[in-house]
């Protein structure tokens, strides 16, 4: 199933760009589904990476279903 956003933005290159934009789309629609839900929660937690760098649940929430997704594609 073809995202019809992914043909808008591919323009004149929807053969060769629309399939990249599509999943592009869908990544970034499963980042917003997981940091909207966590925005502003009272329970958010926050550690530090080894960088010392702030890095939420939502953050690696993200990067695991980004990463699954991608292995899917």
């Amino acid at each position: 199933m073809t995202d019809a956003r992914a043909d808008d933005l591919a323009g004149d290159f929807a053969g060769v760009f629309a399939d990249d934009l599509e999943l592009g789309l869908r990544l970034a629609d499963a980042a917003d589904a997981i940091t909207v839900d966590r925005f502003r929660a009272s329970d958010l937690r926050v550690d530090r990476k080894p960088d010392r760098t702030p890095v939420t649940d939502a953050d690696l929430a993200v990067e695991d279903t980004i990463r699954g997704l991608l292995g899917d594609a």
